[in-house]
């Protein structure tokens, strides 16, 4: 508890933006020193990274290669409420600032609509991995999936678990962890849960890196082995004759942006070279961990599909074909895993809307690196 106490003041990260459209905010030490309504379980302390750099460009400040995690924590809060699809824990009507993920605030009018007119749910023990950013996968799959495997590492015991399930991968994934369908809480936006004692694992991928706090494309590695070994080993238990493909190509024509405008000739310039290509949103999740587990080379466009690399054996080589976004989730996750990776830059970045845009991919670039394979 001292340490933790020690770190707040040093780091400066508790200070809580004060605005009136949103819910009001405490930061957990001061909740902490107010209240007696939290017990507070120290997981890891600090952890330092230090990637190597991603090779196409320059050190770009949202990306940072060096820094360290927060350290992980789970709290057990009596009388508290939960509430929406993001995961919004009350305490004495008030938002927990350091549950926040990437300063995402909850409108202080959904609230009091939410007070007046949702039906409560009352119960005992709910833990919540509910939080925002749910609905990207990879986001999805190591920071919400990874509060679930905090809870499993501290073998913390719930009667309920409150979670973000409305899409299918996300129902696979509970069941390949082997999760009771009974006592999930689905997150909605149309009901508030009651809880004696909730039950909050901490955020797992929010770091400080030279005074600029990121939350996400960072996660740790302790966090991204338990979550790859346990969907891993649910997966093989599944029957299935879906084997798929050594070489991989993964198709983002089924992507609201960031797509290859030519993605069909770009395709048969690998078709040649011995790849097969997959759609993603095609196949279920255990599908989809069988086809990367397979795979020795895979390839694709930056995107959430290709945060299905960590259950990647170890020999694969996993090659990022960049368009106009820089980013260096992918790289830092085979960093972490320690597998092969292999980029190419296609386009001049644009940091503007973050990169969000189509692109015509230069054939001239695909071919000189489809020889070097």
């Amino acid at each position: 508890m001292k340490l933790f106490r020690q770190l707040c003041a040093t780091l400066l990260l508790y200070s809580c933006p004060s605005h009136s459209w949103h819910c009001d905010l405490i930061s957990l030490s001061d909740e902490m020193s107010a209240s007696s309504k939290i017990s507070y379980q120290q997981c890891r302390d600090v952890i330092t990274f230090n990637y190597e750099p991603l090779p196409v460009t320059d050190n770009h400040f949202l990306h940072p290669y060096q820094g360290f995690f927060q350290p992980t924590f789970i709290l057990n809060i009596t009388q508290a409420q939960l509430f929406g699809i993001d995961g919004w824990v009350f305490v004495d009507d008030k938002l927990i600032y350091d549950l926040t993920w990437q300063n995402v605030f909850l409108p202080k009018y959904f609230w009091e609509h939410a007070k007046q007119n949702l039906p409560i749910i009352k119960a005992n023990r709910v833990a919540v991995i509910a939080q925002s950013g749910y609905p990207y996968y990879y986001h999805w799959l190591v920071e919400v999936l990874g509060r679930l495997a905090l809870l499993e590492l501290y073998n913390i015991q719930y009667d309920f678990l409150y979670a973000p399930i409305h899409k299918s991968y996300m129902k696979e994934a509970m069941n390949l962890w082997g999760i009771d369908p009974e006592k999930i809480i689905e997150a909605s936006d149309n009901v508030i849960v009651q809880a004696d004692n909730l039950i909050v694992p901490s955020l797992v991928s929010k770091i400080f890196t030279n005074g600029c706090p990121r939350l996400s494309h960072y996660t740790p590695e302790y966090i991204v082995r338990y979550i790859r070994n346990k969907l891993l080993t649910g997966a093989h238990k599944q029957e299935t004759n879906f084997q798929g493909c050594k070489k991989v190509f993964i198709s983002r024509k089924d992507a609201g942006s960031r797509k290859m405008l030519n993605e069909d000739e770009v395709f048969e310039l690998f078709q040649a070279a011995g790849f097969e290509k997959y759609v993603l949103s095609d196949l279920t999740l255990v599908e989809q961990i069988r086809l990367f587990n397979n795979a020795d080379i895979v390839v694709g466009a930056l995107g959430s599909g290709m945060a299905n690399v960590i259950f990647c054996n170890d020999n694969v080589l996993v090659i990022d074909i960049f368009q106009a976004r820089r980013d260096t989730t992918i790289y830092y996750l085979c960093q972490t895993l320690g597998f092969s990776y292999r980029c190419v830059k296609t386009m001049e970045f644009i940091d503007a809307n973050d990169g969000q845009y189509d692109s015509v991919v230069p054939l001239d670039v695909i071919q000189d690196l489809i020889k070097t394979l």
